[in-house]
């Protein structure tokens, strides 16, 4: 008890080496400013960029390609110079933040570019849209098949949209991965009902989804087999893979639970209750 009071007195003034001090003489100096440096803040990159993906989006027009390339080794430059002439100071840290919100505008740019994709320009009649099933969807009005198409009946290749969404309103009978044919009609993805709502078109520009609709009566297996190439092979095994399980599950877990547990398992959630 004796060792204790004589510690609590050196305990409790002892001195703080900067905790505990005002906060400008906390963050003044180059201790705070040292924060530019790219090895000890990491964070401030994501920050940046998650800031110019937003600016991105805000712009009336797409940027040019040139600007695109060139603005990011731009701001390597800048900072390269910085680093190299400069002490830790305000001007680092700019150039930092600088150096992300460009590479955030960039990257949102550069990808908007790479899923570009064809969408349809206006509401068609009644077509025959062939293609592979890779998803199924829950909806409030039937469950929402998404579409990797093939072909649609009346509209050039060029035209196509890679992926459309139809709802399907009768009892489905085909499964995800398999080479279905729908009559359907298509429209373009909605725009916002009012200024400033969400806009769904931006979502479906980057999933390439260049429709949605609805079925006419039911969706009927093809005899066509699996889309070319390794990827997109595998991501059908995949789909009907992760169907497969989620109907099992859902069939074991019962009535109550099994839309829930299905989705928990396999990631669909076409079995769980709207």
């Amino acid at each position: 008890m004796i060792v204790g009071d004589a510690l609590a007195p050196q305990k409790h003034n002892s001195p703080a080496n900067g905790k505990g001090l005002g906060l400008w003489r906390a963050v003044s100096g180059q201790r705070f400013w040292a924060i530019s440096g790219v090895d000890a803040q990491p964070l401030l990159l994501a920050f940046a960029m998650a800031t110019g993906a937003a600016a991105y989006f805000t712009m009336p027009s797409e940027p040019a390609m040139e600007a695109i390339l060139l603005a990011p080794l731009l701001a390597v430059a800048l900072i390269a110079v910085g680093r190299r002439l400069l002490a830790p100071s305000l001007v680092q840290f700019v150039l930092w933040l600088a150096f992300g919100v460009v590479l955030g505008l960039s990257a949102g740019a550069v990808r908007a570019r790479l899923v570009a994709a064809p969408v349809i320009s206006e509401m068609t009649g009644p077509v025959m849209v062939e293609g592979w099933l890779s998803e199924v969807e829950t909806g409030a009005k039937g469950p929402r098949l998404r579409i990797e198409v093939h072909a649609i009946a009346g509209m050039p290749p060029e035209a196509t949209p890679k992926t459309v969404r139809v709802t399907h309103r009768s009892r489905l009978e085909v499964s995800s991965g398999r080479f279905v044919r729908c009559w359907s009609v298509l429209r373009p993805p909605p725009a916002p009902g009012m200024a400033g709502e969400y806009d769904f078109r931006r979502q479906a520009w980057f999933e390439q989804l260049g429709g949605v609709g609805y079925v006419q009566g039911r969706c009927r297996g093809g005899a066509l087999g699996a889309p070319g190439g390794i990827v997109s092979d595998v991501r059908m095994h995949i789909a009907a893979f992760r169907r497969q399980l989620a109907s099992h599950v859902d069939e074991a877990a019962g009535e109550r639970a099994g839309g829930f547990a299905a989705a928990l398992v396999s990631g669909d959630r076409s079995f769980m209750p709207v």
